[in-house]
């Protein structure tokens, strides 16, 4: 069975939706308050690499150490694991 991306005539009677709906959310982007914000960051750090941190149970302090100085985005309770690295995330 074809998936339904696939299927050409599924995807030329919904492309106008889709292209619509991008429209829409992009005029609502505009719109916010933070835009302005977001938008100063777009195209800042081109051409290099950034790690995104999710901490879980198997992350520790040491493997944060080996990424010191690079770009990195941390999110979830990343702050529980300062006291064992002295590897702060940029953002």
């Amino acid at each position: 069975m074809r998936n339904l991306k696939d299927n050409k005539f599924i995807r030329i009677i919904f492309a106008p939706y889709i292209i619509l709906r991008a429209r829409i959310v992009m005029e609502r982007f505009k719109k916010s308050r933070d835009s302005d914000f977001i938008l100063q960051f777009k195209g800042k750090y081109e051409g290099k690499r950034c790690f995104i941190i999710g901490n879980g149970p198997s992350l520790t302090g040491n493997d944060l150490d080996l990424i010191k100085g690079e770009l990195s985005f941390a999110c979830n309770r990343i702050y529980n694991i300062f006291p064992q690295t002295t590897w702060r995330p940029d953002f």
